[in-house]
């Protein structure tokens, strides 16, 4: 082991579980305030005749609705949004 390597400070495993678990409930947040701005659309779709994951996705898709990752919707991505929103 070299002067450098023996001087490294690194996070011991109590910090690093706390880091994780601050960053999961970051991205949990995150999702969560996504599914509420996004949920109103959905709800619009389904009002007009979309029943099925597949039509829900492709009639935003045909709106221009993009998923928060600025890609297209698919039938999985739709399902996870109600989920969330749901629970």
């Amino acid at each position: 082991m070299t002067d450098k390597q023996a001087q490294t400070v690194r996070p011991q495993p109590a910090e690093w579980r706390k880091g994780v678990a601050a960053a999961a409930q970051a991205r949990r947040l995150y999702a969560d305030d996504a599914a509420q701005i996004l949920i109103p659309s959905i709800r619009d779709v389904q009002a007009g005749g979309a029943n099925s994951l597949r039509a829900i996705a492709d009639a935003l898709n045909a709106r221009g609705v993009r998923t928060v990752r600025g890609t297209d919707w698919t039938p999985m991505a739709v399902r996870r949004v109600l989920i969330r929103v749901a629970g």
